[in-house]
């Protein structure tokens, strides 16, 4: 996943962001039901179920991308599939 969700809500204006934010809000609760409810199911087979490899990288987080300085930048874990 290269996409900087970062850059894309420094970008939005207010009323975007807030409808972003309520919409995505939203999505991880039924993404959280549907997963509880596949997770269950494995059990019920008695499967084994192995997550994939997560990596980490760092990109340079909020205060970052306003000021354009790598001086003292904040820098943000972002989990990456690999």
């Amino acid at each position: 996943m290269n996409t900087n969700f970062l850059a894309i809500a420094f970008e939005m204006p207010d009323d975007a962001l807030l409808a972003k934010v309520k919409l995505l809000a939203q999505r991880s609760r039924e993404v959280a039901v549907e997963l509880i409810a596949h997770l269950d199911e494995l059990g019920v087979r008695k499967l084994r179920f192995v997550p994939p490899r997560l990596g980490r990288r760092l990109v340079p987080g909020p205060a970052a991308h306003r000021s354009g300085s790598e001086t003292g930048r904040e820098l943000l874990e972002v989990g990456q599939v690999k």
